[in-house]
Order: C-alpha cells, then sequence, then structure tokens
C-alpha cells in the first residue's frame, strides 16, 4: 500500500475519531459482541494527548486517513520504555500493510529518542498482528467498561534492537 506516513495535526481529529469508531465497528465484530464494541470505544482516549505530544502518526491516502498509531511514555522512571496506542485500520485498507507500515513508523521513532521496550494493551482482534510483528503475550487483563460489561484484552510487549531494522 503506497501511502504517506505523517503526524497528526489537530484538524486530523475528526477524521480520526471517525476512523478509529469505523473501524473498531467493523473489525471486531469476530471478538466482541456489538454492545462490547460500542461500549468498549470508552477505553479509547487520550487521541488528543497525543496528537499534541507529536506522537500519533496516521497513513494518508489522497486526502483520506486511512489508519493511526502512537505511543506514549508516561512512565517518567523509564523513559525506555513506551506504550504503543491508538493503532487503527480502515476496514476498506485492512490486510494491506498499513498498521505494519505504521507500527514500524513508531518502532523507529521510539528508537531514535532512545526508547528499546514497548507495551501495548492489545484487542483480542489485534492480537495476531502484534504476535507476527514480534511482541510477545503477557497474558489477559479484563477491563471492566460503565456498562457494567468486561472486555477483554491482551497485554504484549516486544523489545526493540537498538539497531534500526535493515
Amino acid at each position: 500500500m503506497d501511502c504517506t506516513i505523517r503526524y497528526a495535526q489537530p484538524q486530523d481529529l475528526n477524521q480520526i475519531r471517525t476512523l478509529i469508531t469505523e473501524s473498531t465497528r467493523s473489525l471486531q465484530r469476530e471478538h466482541y459482541s456489538l454492545n462490547q464494541i460500542n461500549n468498549g470505544l470508552e477505553l479509547i482516549q487520550g487521541i488528543d494527548q497525543l496528537v499534541m505530544a507529536g506522537t500519533l502518526a496516521v497513513a494518508q491516502l489522497d486526502d483520506l486517513i486511512i489508519g493511526c498509531g502512537g505511543w506514549t511514555q508516561q512512565n517518567a522512571s523509564s523513559p525506555k520504555e513506551a506504550e504503543l496506542r491508538a493503532f487503527f485500520v480502515s476496514p476498506a485498507f485492512s490486510g494491506m500493510g498499513v498498521a505494519s507500515t505504521l507500527l514500524r513508523h513508531c518502532e523507529d521513532a521510539c528508537r531514535a529518542i532512545g526508547v528499546y521496550h514497548l507495551t501495548l494493551a492489545s484487542t483480542l482482534t489485534g492480537e495476531s498482528f502484534y504476535l507476527r510483528n514480534g511482541f510477545e503475550s503477557l497474558g489477559p487483563n479484563t477491563k471492566l467498561l460503565a456498562s457494567g460489561e468486561l472486555f477483554k484484552l491482551i497485554m504484549m510487549q516486544k523489545s526493540l534492537s537498538k539497531r534500526a531494522y535493515g
């Protein structure tokens, strides 16, 4: 997939939110009920902060944002760690390498600032993608949603080599 990877700007937020909602409602149906999907959207927080921090990358095709993914370093005591966040791809472009391109971009950016350990909370839908890309499972985690439903996630991690991919 020949798309442009760039960092999100505040004017992209509406398009990013729409992408996240469409992606979640379409691609997570195999693993979650429609109620869990709709209520689980509450777990996707901090998109504005990622944009303001300059750590949310978007994949753009013409004028359309077709994917997003970023990272955060909230643990100041361990600056070599980052948490991957907000990885979503438009259902129309799923399976075309957009998420892999965004992941490589984020990993390279993290390496460039001295981060060598990544963590994330994956949906059941994303688990196989992350496993194929060198992450290991740390086991299940469950979040209690405001609706009272439980939302299953998989905690994952990956150590980055200190040199970039060849």
